[in-house]
C-alpha cells in the first residue's frame, strides 16, 4: 500500500516536470527577408513574350544559393540555356526548310552532321551578344539558412540570329 501511495504521488510530480520544459516554436515556413523590388515583377513569374520588337527576350531563374553572386551566375546561365534551346529550334527550322528545297550533287544528305556544326557556331556567336535588361533578387530565410534566389531578364538583338 505504501508503494502505491508513493507511485500516485510521483505521477503528478513527473507530469508537472515534463510539461515545464519549453522549446522554441518550430518554424512555420520559409520567408523572404529582402528583395530588390516591393513586389515580384510580372516578367519573373509569367512566361515571357520572346519576340519583343528588335530583340528576343529570355528569363533565367536561379536555384537557391548561399551567395548573391552564385545566384546571379546561375540565373544568367539558365537564361543562356533557354536562348540556346530557342536558337536550336530556330536553326533546325531554317535547316529543314533549306534541305527540302534543294539537293546535293551525290543525292545523299546527312542532316545530323550539318545541323550540329551550325548550332555550335551560331550559339556561340549569338549568346555573346546577350545583354542583361533587369535583375530581381530575393534573400530567403529557410530554416537556419539564409539563401539567395535571382531572376534575370536578358535581351538578344534579332540581327544576331
Amino acid at each position: 500500500m505504501k508503494k502505491i501511495k508513493i507511485l500516485l504521488a510521483l505521477i503528478p510530480a513527473l507530469a508537472v516536470c515534463a510539461c515545464s520544459t519549453t522549446y522554441p516554436p518550430a518554424p512555420i515556413g520559409d520567408s523572404i527577408i529582402w528583395s530588390t523590388h516591393d513586389e515580384r515583377p510580372g516578367w519573373s513569374v509569367e512566361a515571357p513574350d520572346i519576340d519583343e520588337g528588335d530583340e528576343y527576350v529570355f528569363v533565367g531563374q536561379s536555384l537557391y544559393h548561399s551567395t548573391e553572386r552564385g545566384a546571379r551566375v546561375n540565373a544568367e546561365a539558365n537564361a543562356a540555356q533557354q536562348a540556346a534551346l530557342f536558337l536550336s529550334r530556330h536553326v533546325e527550322g531554317q535547316y529543314a526548310e533549306s534541305t527540302t528545297g534543294g539537293g546535293t550533287e551525290s543525292g545523299i544528305q546527312d542532316p545530323n552532321v550539318s545541323i550540329d556544326g551550325v548550332l555550335k557556331i551560331s550559339t556561340d556567336q549569338v549568346l555573346n551578344k546577350m545583354q542583361v535588361d533587369e535583375w530581381y533578387l530575393e534573400n530567403w530565410r529557410k530554416g537556419p539558412d539564409t539563401l539567395w534566389k535571382a531572376f534575370v531578364r536578358v535581351k538578344i538583338p534579332k540581327d544576331r540570329f
